[in-house]
């Protein structure tokens, strides 16, 4: 039996919590009762909440590197989505 890492291991949960969160956002979309569609946007906010705590464990410990967001890339992206929002309510 393979030894994982305690990097792989924490990725492989990671990567599960965001496939997880996929399929979830799916089944939110597909519901065809108001009942269930909030039974899965529950368990999806649980899932988020539980990717979260696993990325910041891997960032804690060095194992999902992050830079500093630049002040000018936060307001292009801002301006971005702005935009976008924008002409999906036209």
């Amino acid at each position: 039996m393979a030894d994982f890492t305690e990097q792989e291991l924490l990725d492989d949960l990671l990567t599960c919590e965001k496939n997880l969160l996929n399929l979830y956002n799916t089944a939110v979309i597909e519901s065809s009762t108001t009942e269930l569609r909030d039974l899965f946007k529950h368990n999806m906010a649980q899932c988020m909440d539980d990717q979260f705590s696993v990325w910041k464990q891997m960032h804690s410990l060095g194992y999902y590197p992050t830079k500093p967001a630049d002040q000018a890339e936060l307001n292009t992206a801002r301006q971005k989505f702005s935009n976008i929002q924008s002409n999906m309510q036209m």
